[in-house]
């Protein structure tokens, strides 16, 4: 039987430039301080530096404001405004769309933070006498030349039937190795003490008029895609949610440059897409490909298991065996809609009981889940204070970094293997922005204010329904946070 190597595609690890770890042939080494970044194909690192302070930033990153400028531009803006202030330099990142890692080095501290969801992973640890940062666990290791040392608690719970049929989503800061970290949105690293802090948030005051709110949230996504297709061969998927269609309206004025897809598994669920989406399409005269993805290769699944700790194969791995089978695949960007869910108001509005058995429940876990429970124990509290000092509502909170920064990180870190994965609404401005518009406008069953945004961009497309295979009344009920967990409750009890 042949051996699959990891190849580590468009992934990163980070390390003291004294530390004696694995040589890696076909990585590239950067220097940032005392510290040294290897990226591997793909992936891009932009270094800056001054006297007191070095900035890099891992990955794809644009700035909507300034669509001409590439990666390396934005650092050195950075560098320069932030005057060598760490905390500076982060709030300025907020103003940056992609799915990139930010690495600040002062003497021998290595500051660390990622885009707004940690959508490019950032785990860390002390493995083999060195301190490692990266976005793959198993390359840690690798890194390191050790094995890995399982957390039973981890196992156990990646064993029951819940996390199976909830697409494998882990909860918290933990990982399979009880040595390895992982850093979660909206906090820092710092390699001194090896720990993270959280960093501030705070809502925009939202526009009363609602022209001009949706005029400037479809600005500001517009330009992430100008800059994106402007640097990349881009590709976007067109479905009949609510994210895909504010992703049309905003890339219209650059469809030239983007090939406008969508993948038929041959069910329900991707009749009624492709049915929406030939309209849309038709309505906006822009191509549609559709692509029926071939059977999962044995060949690829062994590469999956060679590339991650605890692999996962679902039906839309198959999705990523096309896209790393494509040709011209290296360099592409897949443009999607992840993220904006945290803006429509995922868990609902309104009166919710504020436990950790509620927050269990609406991550899709029995109210009694040990696991859950002692990883969101030590969040819970932190996060009330957080919503009162910053407006963030506490479910919004949860969605964001409970659910986006572990299983939603998941995905574009498994397509890795086959292209890179930007979402547009991915930028912590346009995320506390969106978050600032009354929760009664953004929330099933209408998200008004995202029909406005569309509205503002392609108009026609309102005259196509939107996910008409949910029925009405489910998105109303949807809607409110206590419903939804009442009815989580109910299932949970039936299992």
């Amino acid at each position: 039987m042949t051996t699959v190597l990891a190849v580590f595609r468009n992934q990163y690890v980070i390390a003291e430039r004294s530390a004696r770890i694995a040589s890696f042939d076909h990585a590239t080494p950067h220097e940032v301080g005392q510290w040294a970044i290897w990226s591997f194909d793909p992936l891009s690192v932009a270094v800056a530096n001054s006297p007191g302070m070095a900035i890099a930033v891992i990955g794809v990153a644009v700035d909507s404001d300034f669509p001409n400028s590439d990666t390396d531009d934005l650092v050195q803006r950075m560098l320069k405004r932030s005057g060598g202030d760490v905390g500076r330099a982060e709030i300025l990142s907020h103003d940056l769309t992609g799915r990139f890692v930010c690495v600040a080095a002062v003497g021998s501290e290595l500051f660390v933070w990622g885009d707004a969801c940690h959508l490019r992973q950032i785990f860390y640890g002390s493995l083999g006498g060195c301190r490692l940062v990266s976005s793959s666990e198993r390359l840690m290791l690798d890194a390191a030349g050790v094995p890995c040392e399982r957390d039973s608690q981890v196992d156990e719970f990646r064993r029951s039937t819940a996390y199976l049929a909830n697409e494998h989503a882990l909860i918290g800061d933990r990982t399979s190795d009880r040595r390895i970290l992982r850093v979660l949105p909206n906090h820092m690293l710092s390699t001194e003490a090896m720990g993270v802090n959280r960093v501030g948030l705070r809502v925009s005051a939202a526009r009363t008029d609602e022209t001009l709110a949706a005029d400037e949230v479809l600005t500001q996504i517009r330009g992430a895609i100008d800059s994106l297709t402007r640097r990349y061969d881009c590709v976007q998927a067109v479905t009949g949610g609510w994210d895909s269609r504010v992703l049309l309206a905003a890339s219209l004025p650059f469809a030239e440059r983007i090939e406008f897809f969508l993948f038929d598994h041959g069910d329900a669920s991707s009749a009624a897409d492709v049915r929406i989406a030939r309209e849309l399409c038709a309505s906006a005269e822009v191509p549609l490909v559709v692509v029926r993805p071939g059977e999962l290769s044995q060949a690829f699944r062994a590469q999956i298991e060679a590339e991650h700790l605890d692999p996962r194969v679902l039906q839309k791995t198959a999705d990523v065996q096309f896209h790393a089978e494509r040709p011209g695949a290296e360099g592409m960007i897949n443009i999607n809609g992840n993220v904006a869910e945290i803006a429509r108001c995922y868990y609902g509005i309104g009166m919710w009981s504020r436990s950790l058995k509620s927050c269990s429940l609406l991550l899709g876990y029995p109210a009694d889940e040990r696991f859950v429970a002692s990883s969101l124990e030590p969040w819970l509290p932190a996060a009330r204070r957080l919503e009162t000092e910053s407006g963030v509502r506490v479910p919004d909170l949860l969605y964001w970094e409970h659910r986006m920064g572990t299983w939603g990180a998941r995905s574009p870190f498994e397509i890795d293997l086959g292209l890179e994965e930007v979402s547009p609404f991915n930028c912590k401005r346009l995320l506390l922005q969106l978050l600032g518009v009354p929760p009664r406008q953004r929330s099933a069953p209408n998200f008004e204010f995202f029909g406005a945004v569309v509205r503002r961009g392609f108009p026609g497309a309102m005259a196509v329904p939107v996910n008409p295979q949910t029925p009405r009344w489910r998105l109303a009920l949807k809607r409110y946070t206590m419903v939804q967990e009442t009815q989580l409750r109910v299932r949970s009890t039936l299992r």
